[in-house]
């Protein structure tokens, strides 16, 4: 099972943050879409939902940003 770094990546750049996870929502405040992971597709889908003005939750298996560019591999 996938544990997300509990410690912030090593960089003389950027102070990374850990963030604490969020809560479960409640039953009525579930969002009509659920998007599974934060990869070129998942963001790709989450962006397209809110310009449409369809509301989403997006998961990320992290709970930090990236270290470097996550783009330049694309």
């Amino acid at each position: 099972m996938h544990q997300p770094l509990s410690t912030p990546h090593p960089s003389i750049y950027f102070n990374y943050k850990v963030y604490p996870a969020a809560p479960c929502p409640t039953a009525d405040a579930i969002e009509p879409v659920l998007i599974v992971g934060a990869g070129p597709v998942g963001l790709t889908t989450a962006l397209l939902l809110a310009k449409a003005g369809v509301r989403c939750v997006l998961l990320a298996s992290e709970q930090q940003v990236c270290a470097g560019s996550r783009a330049i591999a694309f």
